[in-house]
């Protein structure tokens, strides 16, 4: 059986070389997972999906300049997650020039199926600083090591294990 990633490599190299159905072999073999990364990250469905679409036209547009030094999905989370950050800034923008802004607006409490967590468990996981949550679903929920979490969000592998060990502190106190 071949790996997802040797899969992709050569679905890549069939792009690459003008095959255009190939990319969308590309999208229908990571959609889901990006979809689910980036469904924790903003947490509500209709959000994941517009920014999990502009994830995949950032890897159309940029797809022929992947050279392969590292694993394919961590490039491909590195533009789901500059793509979640981009969202975050823009609604940012928003909330500031917004007259009606209120908690409600500011924290998302959408529930998400997939979870299968305690509810005050997921709402104190929203309320984390963005780089602590971000890093704990990368962890946690993905399983991702330290190592391609640093290259993910282009922090060191150090910065990675301490917000993680924040991240679980905070939320160890906020639930007891």
């Amino acid at each position: 059986m071949k790996s997802k990633q040797n899969i992709t490599l050569k679905l890549i190299d069939k792009f690459k070389n003008g095959d255009e159905k190939a990319f969308d072999e590309i999208v229908k073999l990571h959609y889901e997972s990006i979809f689910n990364l980036l469904l924790r990250l903003v947490g509500n469905k209709l959000d994941a999906d517009d920014l999990c679409q502009e994830t995949f036209i950032r890897v159309y547009k940029y797809i022929k300049k992947f050279k392969g030094k590292s694993q394919f999905s961590t490039w491909l989370y590195r533009i789901a997650y500059n793509v979640a950050n981009t969202f975050f800034r823009k609604q940012k923008i928003q909330q500031f020039f917004s007259y009606d802004i209120n908690e409600e607006t500011i924290i998302s409490n959408d529930p998400i199926e997939d979870y299968e967590m305690n509810p005050i468990l997921l709402k104190n996981i929203n309320l984390l600083p963005k780089k602590q949550k971000s890093i704990l679903i990368f962890r946690i929920v993905e399983g991702l090591p330290y190592k391609e979490i640093s290259k993910i969000m282009n922090i060191s592998i150090n910065s990675a294990k301490v917000n993680y060990h924040y991240a679980i502190e905070t939320l160890k106190k906020r639930i007891n």
